[in-house]
């Protein structure tokens, strides 16, 4: 039992989610000038809700279509995000959609399959290349742990009652913070775990909890 769950989506509780799911699965669609940084903590979010390796859901191999603006992702671009999830913790690299729309309001996002329907086109041959590759790996690397030693708690109670306070100021945003500490140790190159209030916290050298300033008896 899955669904395709959508990053640090403020409305869902996701680890409560993460209970009654067998396997944590998520799509990745960042904008066009989304950090890097951002896209890693993410994938590092959706592993942490079971602490398990995820499902890369859903991706597009080429443009969005429902963001305000949509760029068609460059050469190679594709492949690396796709690295960049199973370096995070995905056991999978799957793409939405297969065939191009021809109508409805899905019909400008990318596909493998592109409108001109054949398989001469650059994203439908790098999609066949990132698979080929995938399949030399054969079944090695899946399962893997990533063993961090910095865990940052994320909390989506915090998450709404901070947002939903008024004040101390406009600019005190709950998944700002969590970035600002989150891409120190991205761009240094330290791995890092996103865990909920309740996690084992003995296993790191390291626990940040940034603006938990609602806290539980337990």
């Amino acid at each position: 039992v899955t669904t395709n769950l959508m990053g640090a989506y403020k409305p869902l509780d996701y680890f409560k989610w993460a209970k009654e799911m067998d396997i944590v699965s998520w799509d990745c669609y960042p904008s066009y000038n989304t950090p890097w940084s951002e896209v890693a903590l993410t994938h590092d979010l959706m592993r942490g809700l079971k602490d398990k390796p995820f499902l890369l859901m859903e991706q597009t191999p080429s443009q969005q279509n429902w963001q305000p603006y949509n760029s068609l992702k460059k050469p190679g671009q594709m492949r690396a995000q796709s690295y960049q999830s199973i370096a995070h913790g995905a056991d999978s690299v799957l793409f939405f959609q297969l065939r191009q729309s021809v109508g409805g309001c899905e019909k400008f996002h990318g596909a493998v399959i592109s409108h001109a329907g054949t398989e001469n086109t650059r994203v439908f041959r790098e999609v066949s290349a990132l698979g080929a590759e995938l399949k030399s790996l054969g079944d090695e690397i899946l399962g893997a742990e990533n063993r961090s030693q910095v865990g940052i708690i994320f909390d989506w109670e915090n998450y709404w009652a901070l947002e939903a306070s008024v004040g101390p100021t406009r600019d005190l945003r709950y998944f700002e913070e969590i970035k600002y500490y989150y891409t120190y140790f991205y761009e240094n190159n330290i791995s890092v775990d996103l865990i909920p209030t309740d996690a084992d916290f003995s296993k790191y050298k390291l626990v940040l909890a940034p603006v938990l300033y609602l806290t539980k008896k337990e």
